[in-house]
């Protein structure tokens, strides 16, 4: 059956508002839950993780209070990170103040008071309790696609001038923020080993609870134009693996409906239509795809689309069907995102497009570095088209 689709367009701020207020709401509560998990850590007094020993080493050492130290710490690794070129996002500032409030605040209102003289194993079980809440803090904050943390921002950014993996990357900064800590007299305890071993493991429990990819190995090239090779081909598979339960909400704007949403799943091949300054057009093939929910192209912060969507954030996508003879037309507004985790997001939608991992992930995920890769998150504001499904 041929559908023929052309709809007034909805009113267009509250879905977008929407989304955006639970990403803010997800960020906050994944900053305090971080927190949280900071404070009973301290509390247990056996011992605290490698960034925390540095705050304790700084509290031992000048007026601050713990959570004044970590503020202090952040901002110095988010002016290191961003002289290393990484841009922070919005969440990323909010990290780096948000974090040491919270921190504070859940130290001085009494409730874990009674812990540093409880028995051993309740010690040992809130220290448990501390990697827990961390953990699903990370996930929580990452997952509101606002900005990674400082300290994620200083990792990629090592990545990136050491030429080395995300993974070595950060073993070289933890370990030379536990030495500085120690050396300074921050408190090292069975619990810095215990996190070292177990923050791993339990991010990857909590990613997996959120229904969202954690962050893998950093990277080299070549990236988006390999899955690009792949859909002109056509060649690979055609569904989104992160949308085959059909029960995660399509975050695209009122106009969208289920046959749309299928439509968008199966195909990829798209030609996106930006205004210059001028208002004439500007047209890029592009591929496409939806990844938990969003529908996400890639572009660098160096495309002329990009500057174009950062004057007039409007967007006009033509998107083929299988035969050619297919059509869906979407008028959006383009949402960018650029933190410190969009090499992360490209790696989610290279996913969804070729239906399968790089061969290389460092080197891939090196790649969006070097690129500087960005996400479009595209909102759907009208639709219309003849399509069959």
């Amino acid at each position: 059956m041929t559908a023929v689709l052309a709809r007034p367009a909805p009113r267009p701020t509250h879905h977008g508002a929407a989304s955006l207020a639970a990403r803010w709401a997800r960020l906050l509560a994944g900053l305090w839950l971080f927190a949280a998990g900071i404070a009973v850590m301290v509390r247990a007094e056996l011992g605290v993780s490698s960034w925390d020993v540095l705050h304790d080493a700084v509290r031992l050492h000048t007026p601050l209070t713990f959570g004044a130290a970590v503020i202090v710490v952040s901002v110095l690794v988010l002016v290191g990170s961003g002289a290393l070129g990484v841009r922070p996002g919005p969440g990323t500032l909010a990290n780096v103040v948000l974090v040491g409030a919270f921190t504070d605040a859940i130290l001085r209102n009494g409730v874990l008071g009674g812990l540093p003289s409880a028995n051993l194993p309740v010690r040992f079980a809130a220290l448990l309790a501390g990697v827990a809440a961390i953990a699903f803090g990370t996930a929580l904050y990452i997952s509101a696609r606002l900005g990674a943390g400082p300290r994620d921002s200083l990792m990629l950014a090592a990545a990136k001038r050491l030429r080395v993996s995300i993974g070595t990357a950060r073993g070289l900064i933890e370990g030379g923020v536990l030495v500085a800590g120690a050396l300074l007299g921050g408190t090292v305890g069975v619990g810095t080993a215990v996190f070292a071993v177990l923050i791993g493991p339990a991010i990857g429990i909590a990613f997996g609870v959120f229904r969202m990819e954690p962050p893998q190995r950093p990277v080299r090239r070549p990236a988006i134009a390999a899955a690009t090779r792949l859909w002109r081909r056509r060649g690979g598979p055609r569904t989104a693996p992160d949308d085959r339960s059909g029960s995660r909400r399509f975050v695209t704007g009122d106009a969208v409906d289920a046959k749309i949403e299928q439509f968008l799943t199966h195909h990829h091949d798209a030609v996106m239509t930006t205004l210059k300054h001028d208002g004439t057009p500007h047209v890029a093939r592009m591929g496409l795809a939806l990844v938990d929910g969003s529908l996400w192209s890639s572009g660098t912060r160096t495309r002329v689309r990009t500057k174009h969507l950062r004057r007039d954030p409007r967007c006009t996508l033509f998107v083929w069907g299988g035969d050619r003879q297919e059509w869906l037309g979407l008028e959006t507004e383009v949402g960018i995102l650029d933190g410190a985790d969009a090499p992360q997001l490209n790696l989610r939608l290279y996913r969804a497009i070729t239906g399968r991992q790089p061969d290389d992930l460092d080197e891939y995920l090196a790649a969006m570095v070097d690129e500087k890769r960005l996400i479009y998150e595209f909102t759907v504001r009208h639709a219309y088209g003849q399509y069959s499904f």
